[in-house]
Parts: C-alpha cells; sequence; structure tokens
C-alpha cells in the first residue's frame, strides 16, 4: 500500500460517517467514564471527573464528581439528551420545564437547534429563562489520552439565565467530540463570559470557565 492509500484512508471513513444518523444510546447502571481536567488559562491539568450512571431504567440519572467524591452535578434525563433538572454550570442549578435538549437525537452531520425553556432557580427561588443554541458540525478525528477515535464535533451556545443586580447572565460556550460507541464525548471543551455591570454602558466582558475535559477511563457494566 503507498502513502497516497494511507493518507487517503482516513478521509473515507470520514465521508462514510458523514451521512450517518446516530440515535440516542442505550445506557446501564454502573457505567462510569473519567476524565482528566484541564485549565484553559495555563493548560495545567488541574483535576479527575467521573460521569456515572446511576439509573437507566427509563429515566437517565448521570451523577458527576470529582476524583476526592466531590458532588459537581446530579443530571436527570427524563427523555434522551434533554436535562430535566441538574445543573448547568455552577450559579444555574433547578429543573427545567420543558427539559433542556442538550443533544437532539437522531444525531446528524450539519443538524441545528434552538429552545427556550424555563429554570426554577434554587438559589433566587425565581423562574428564569435558559436558551440553548446546537449545532453538530460533523464528523472528525480526536486524540485523547484514551486514545484516538472518530467524534462527532457538537457545539452548544448557552444563555444560562444566572443574572444577578451586579452582573449579566453567563453566556456558556462548549464544543465537545461525541463518540456513539462509547456512548459520551471524548473530549468537552468550556468557556464562559459575562457582562459587568449588567445593564449600564460603557460594560466590561468579564472570563468566567475555562476548562478542557478528555477521556482518560471508561467502565462499561458488568
Amino acid at each position: 500500500m503507498n502513502m497516497r492509500m494511507l493518507l487517503t484512508l482516513p478521509l473515507l471513513a470520514l465521508s462514510a460517517l458523514a451521512g450517518a444518523q446516530v440515535p440516542a444510546p442505550s445506557h446501564r447502571a454502573g457505567e462510569s467514564w473519567t476524565y482528566r481536567e484541564i485549565n484553559g488559562y495555563n493548560n495545567l491539568e488541574r483535576a479527575t471527573v467521573v460521569r456515572e450512571i446511576v439509573q437507566a431504567d427509563g429515566t437517565l440519572r448521570i451523577v458527576t464528581r470529582l476524583g476526592d467524591g466531590k458532588l459537581v452535578n446530579d443530571a436527570v434525563y427524563p427523555t434522551p439528551g434533554a436535562l430535566g433538572s441538574g445543573a448547568v454550570n455552577e450559579r444555574a442549578r433547578g429543573t427545567f420545564e420543558p427539559s433542556l435538549p442538550l443533544y437532539s437525537y437522531p444525531l446528524a452531520d450539519g443538524s441545528r437547534w434552538s429552545n427556550q425553556v424555563v429554570r426554577r432557580d434554587e438559589l433566587w427561588k425565581e423562574r428564569r429563562r435558559t436558551r440553548i443554541d446546537g449545532r453538530i458540525h460533523g464528523w472528525e478525528t480526536v486524540r485523547v489520552p484514551m486514545g484516538e477515535f472518530k467524534a462527532l464535533r457538537i457545539q452548544r451556545i448557552i444563555y444560562v439565565g444566572d443574572h444577578d443586580p451586579f452582573r449579566s447572565e453567563t453566556t456558556r460556550e462548549e464544543m465537545e467530540w461525541y463518540v456513539p460507541e462509547l456512548k459520551m464525548p471524548v473530549k468537552v471543551q468550556v468557556r464562559e463570559y459575562y457582562r459587568e455591570p449588567p445593564f449600564d454602558f460603557p460594560n466590561y466582558i468579564h472570563p468566567g470557565e475555562w476548562f478542557i475535559h478528555e477521556l482518560t477511563a471508561m467502565k462499561r457494566s458488568q
């Protein structure tokens, strides 16, 4: 096999995937995915993050913890890909009416979705608007500590609805590389920003969270 053919094979594989539609995954309790968390500002590893399926009997429940056991998120999905309760970020937790569609199944190259829902805010005891704009950019090859994978690159822009008297709501930009065979993304990049003060002019854009998750291990259910 000559060098030209070797270089062409990965492109052919991605082309074959381009028209594929990806259904919602079938999860089982006990499955887990472990990621390393990298600080986007200094590129240093700062934490271990574990997502675990704790319920999969119709309603899906995913608990996310740090390596030391600290709870990060307890997310409930009444329907595939749609967040019914849990956290969008550290400032925005609660229940969503209707559920917030983080994925729009079946997943397909080029598809888009945009939805606005209401979140019952746990901190302010108010009903807050949350909006999501999603887009699937297509198949890419991505390398993480666990290996190299063909992945769907999925973009989300979420207007979180976590404003307060001193600052605007957070805009959260997510990019993930989702691998259907693993039923989770192998890589996630998150950047957040907000404006302060919220209504006066001029106001200033402040950077918030910026981190990358990369898959290091996966445990399948017994």
